[in-house]
């Protein structure tokens, strides 16, 4: 079975530029037992906000941490969980933030 993604929070989110945000997945689980890899990215061609937001450090964790870049006007910025089983064969699913970042 494919391994479970779980947000503790939306999948869509609305901040002002400045703010920090975390995406949180933790509880995330494979319901064959298998260990499970976390990888957040951002996906900036899917949004209105064009620049790629790092996410360094993100590769093996259930969360991440980042603040919103400064705006002018309302953008969104797409981010994506990609959750890895360690079955065989491995399977991964993904799933989908979306941010909506406002001007300060």
């Amino acid at each position: 079975h494919p391994p479970v993604p779980k947000l503790n929070h939306p999948s869509h989110l609305t901040v002002k530029s400045g703010q920090g945000v975390t995406l949180d997945a933790f509880g995330s689980f494979d319901p064959d037992g298998d260990s499970i890899s976390y990888l957040w990215f951002n996906y900036p061609e899917a949004g209105t906000y064009k620049e790629l937001i790092t996410t360094g450090g993100a590769e093996n964790a259930d969360r991440f941490n980042f603040t919103a870049p400064k705006v002018d006007k309302a953008v969104t910025a797409h981010f994506i969980l990609k959750l890895t089983d360690k079955g065989t064969p491995t399977l991964t699913r993904y799933e989908r933030v979306i941010v909506t970042i406002l001007p300060e």
